[in-house]
C-alpha cells in the first residue's frame, strides 16, 4: 500500500538537483561574468554565499532528522515483547543499531562543527570526509555480508507438528463454464497457460493475481478458473505455488543461490515471505524446506557413492 506522504522523500533529490544545477550556472556565470553588469554580478555572488553556505547545513539536518526517526524505531521494536522475531533478526537489528549509531556521531560532529570558526580545518574536506567514511563503511559491510540486506543464513525453526496432517482443500465442484468450452479450446487454453508460465516465468511476480495472467494470455478469468479447477484440481494461488516450488527445485543448487538464505531462495522463487513457502512446502509435497534440502543432500551423496563403486 502507497502511503499518503512517501512523495515527501524524494524531495531532497529535487532539491539536491536544484543544487547541482545553480552550481552549473555559478561556474557558467564566473567564467562568462564581464558580459554582464555590475548589478547582476552583486545579486549572484550574494545568492551563491548563501547557498554554498545553507545547502550544507540542510543536508545535515536531514541527515540527522532521519537518524533521529531510524532511532526511535529502533527504540520502539526493542522494547516490544516481540522475542521470537528477534531471535529472527538480531543480528540485522545489530547492524541497523552500529549503522545508526555512527551516522548520529558523525553528522552531530560535523553539525557542530559547522558552527565554529576554525582556519586550521577545511569543512569542505571534514563534510566530503566523514560521508566518504559512512559509504565505504557500508559498502565494505555489505560486500562481505550482503545476506544482511534481506536476512541472515539460520535453520528453518518453524515448529512442525508431525501428528497433524496438512489441510488441503479440495475443489467440490468443477465450474459448469468448462462444459461450454470444446476439447481444442481447452487444449489450446492449457498451452497458452503453460506457455506463459514457462516462457514469462508469470509466477515469480509477488502479488500475481488472476486477473493479470488472463491479461498476459488473452484467456478469460471465469475460464481460467475452470480450467485450473477442472484440469489440475487446484485453486489458482495453488496452482501457481506449485509453479513456484518446481522453480525452487530446480534452482535449489545454482550457483547464484548458494550464498541465499532460506527467505532469499523464497523470494527469488515468486513466494511473499519465508513463511509462505514453508506453508505451500508442507501442503504440496508433504516435506518442510529444511527437511528437502536433508533428502537432496543424502540423495546427491548416493549417487557420488554409486558413480564411486
Amino acid at each position: 500500500m502507497i502511503r499518503k506522504y512517501d512523495w515527501l522523500h524524494f524531495m531532497h533529490f529535487i532539491l539536491c538537483f536544484g543544487y547541482i544545477l545553480f552550481s552549473l550556472f555559478e561556474q557558467y556565470f564566473t567564467h562568462f561574468g564581464s558580459k554582464f553588469n555590475k548589478n547582476t554580478i552583486q545579486i549572484t555572488d550574494y545568492l551563491s554565499v548563501k547557498v554554498n553556505a545553507v545547502f550544507p547545513l540542510i543536508v545535515i539536518t536531514t541527515w540527522l532528522a532521519y537518524a533521529f526517526v531510524q532511532t526511535i524505531m529502533i527504540l520502539n521494536f526493542d522494547f516490544k515483547k516481540t522475542y521470537k522475531l528477534k531471535s529472527y533478526n538480531i543480528k540485522v537489528i545489530n547492524w541497523l543499531m552500529i549503522f545508526n549509531v555512527m551516522i548520529v556521531l558523525l553528522f552531530s560532529t560535523l553539525f557542530i562543527h559547522r558552527f565554529l570558526s576554525s582556519s586550521l580545518i577545511n569543512i569542505d574536506f571534514v563534510y566530503n570526509g566523514m560521508v566518504s567514511f559512512i559509504l565505504f563503511f557500508t559498502v565494505g559491510w555489505l560486500c562481505f555480508k550482503p545476506q544482511v540486506l534481506y536476512n541472515l543464513l539460520e535453520p528453518d525453526t518453524i515448529p512442525i507438528n508431525n501428528n497433524i496432517i496438512p489441510k488441503i482443500e479440495e475443489v467440490k465442484d468443477t465450474l459448469p463454464i468448462i462444459s461450454m468450452l470444446t476439447e481444442d479450446k481447452k487444449i489450446d487454453y492449457l498451452i497458452t497457460l503453460e506457455r506463459a508460465f514457462l516462457s514469462k516465468k508469470l509466477f515469480l511476480k509477488k502479488n500475481l493475481v488472476i486477473r493479470d495472467l488472463s491479461d498476459e494470455t488473452g484467456i478469460p478469468v471465469h475460464h481460467l478458473s475452470s480450467i485450473i479447477n477442472s484440469e489440475y484440481n487446484l485453486h489458482f494461488q495453488d496452482y501457481v505455488n506449485l509453479k513456484r516450488i518446481e522453480y525452487f527445485k530446480d534452482n535449489v543448487n545454482d550457483i547464484d543461490w548458494k550464498h541465499l538464505s532460506l527467505e532469499g531462495m523464497a523470494w527469488g522463487s515468486g513466494f511473499k515471505s519465508r513463511t509462505t513457502c514453508f506453508r505451500a512446502f508442507v501442503k504440496h509435497t508433504g516435506k518442510s524446506p529444511s527437511e528437502y534440502f536433508k533428502f537432496i543432500r543424502v540423495s546427491h551423496e548416493e549417487r557420488k557413492e554409486y558413480l564411486v563403486k
